[in-house]
């Protein structure tokens, strides 16, 4: 069952834009559909267990959600929040919340939801942890970091950063974009980003807020809409060379991609 994007058919260039690697053990692990960039402290364990451990998590995650799918194929389908029944598991609980708080269908929370499954797991053993799942990262971390930001042929793209205190932390930071990417939205913002405490809920409110963007007038309602979703730390959206931000959130300026 295919729920996410293909990574043979993605060419995921922002990954190289990641400074200071040399600081922290980057792992891609790709099952089925769902590609990861993993980055943990070096040292606490051995990259070969670290891989196996995440591989072990998104199966299991991964047969979860399939299993539940099966026998309730709204949840794939839906566009609007669906009631799960009692017996649903963790992860489709935890999708179901934060569609719900969004008003998105489930699936808009998936990415989310499995940055999260891994990177919660990876932080009882590590202080130092980003899982990215298509751009939507769960984070946890003892110092400062910057996310780039990633807003197609904007002219932010690669000058403009998010710049994440470890106070905050654990945090997820998820985009949509209605002109970059597979992900479905029913926008045309180059980017629409939302910082949560939970990136399941970061993720479909990100999709959520892209919808909302048709043009440059929609950014600043659209942003200011996005953060009354209990939960919402902090909005962003990009349309060509406007932007429109509100909430608890530090923009850097960076040199550029390639720079």
């Amino acid at each position: 069952m295919s729920f996410d994007s293909d990574p043979r058919y993605e060419n995921r260039t922002y990954r190289t834009w990641i400074t200071n690697q040399e600081e922290m053990l980057s792992l891609r692990v790709s099952i089925d559909e769902t590609d990861l960039l993993v980055r943990v402290e070096r040292g606490i364990a051995d990259p070969g267990a670290i891989r196996q451990k995440v591989e072990t998590i998104v199966r299991r995650e991964r047969r979860s959600l399939e299993d539940y799918i099966e026998r309730q194929p709204i949840f794939l389908d839906s566009l609007t929040p669906v009631t799960v029944v009692g017996w649903a598991p963790r992860i489709v609980k935890h999708m179901a919340i934060a569609a719900e708080a969004a008003g998105v269908g489930p699936m808009a929370a998936v990415a989310g939801a499995l940055a999260t499954a891994v990177g919660a797991e990876l932080a009882t053993t590590h202080t130092e942890v980003i899982v990215e799942n298509g751009g939507d990262i769960y984070i946890t971390a003892s110092q400062p970091r910057t996310i780039t930001v990633f807003a197609g042929d904007s002219p932010f793209t690669g000058r403009l950063g998010i710049l994440l205190r470890p106070h905050l932390f654990p945090l997820g930071v998820c985009s949509s974009s209605g002109t970059v990417g597979h992900s479905l939205s029913f926008g045309s913002a180059d980017c629409a980003t939302v910082i949560a405490k939970d990136a399941a809920l970061a993720d479909a409110a990100a999709t959520a807020l892209g919808n909302r963007i048709a043009g440059v007038k929609d950014l600043k309602p659209a942003v200011e809409w996005v953060m009354t979703i209990p939960g919402v730390i902090a909005g962003l959206a990009i349309k060509n060379d406007q932007l429109a931000v509100q909430g608890s959130i530090e923009l850097v300026r960076l040199p550029g991609p390639g720079r």
